[in-house]
């Protein structure tokens, strides 16, 4: 987790995105609370974290930044965790394990998109 961590960060900063990280889902609220008023373009996250899920993040987020576009990073597959009702409207995924490409062009294809 670590590892493919570090890769999309140093992979977003090359390519000229402002990152903020974080190690779990708690630590990415408190995060984005510590940036008050600044927009957050696009949340990635893992579907499954320790302390609080990636789902549970974007909701949280969402509820506050309505909008807001969320990426999920996921080795597995398990549609209930993709249950309607959700604060965020549309839900994107990447597979895991994934290239420098495939996150690359998710990433430009989201932050492009009106929805």
């Amino acid at each position: 987790r670590d590892l493919i961590r570090q890769m999309a960060m140093e992979l977003l900063r090359s390519a000229g995105y402002a990152v903020i990280p974080a190690t779990n889902g708690q630590e990415a609220l408190r995060a984005f609370h510590s940036h008050p008023g600044q927009k957050i373009d696009l949340l990635i996250a893992d579907a499954k974290m320790p302390y609080m899920d990636g789902l549970e993040l974007a909701d949280a987020i969402a509820k506050e930044q309505p909008g807001l576009k969320v990426l999920f990073l996921s080795g597995h597959v398990d549609p209930a965790i993709f249950a309607p009702g959700r604060q965020i409207k549309a839900l994107n995924f990447l597979q895991k394990p994934f290239n420098h490409a495939a996150l690359s062009q998710k990433v430009r294809d989201l932050l492009k998109s009106h929805s």
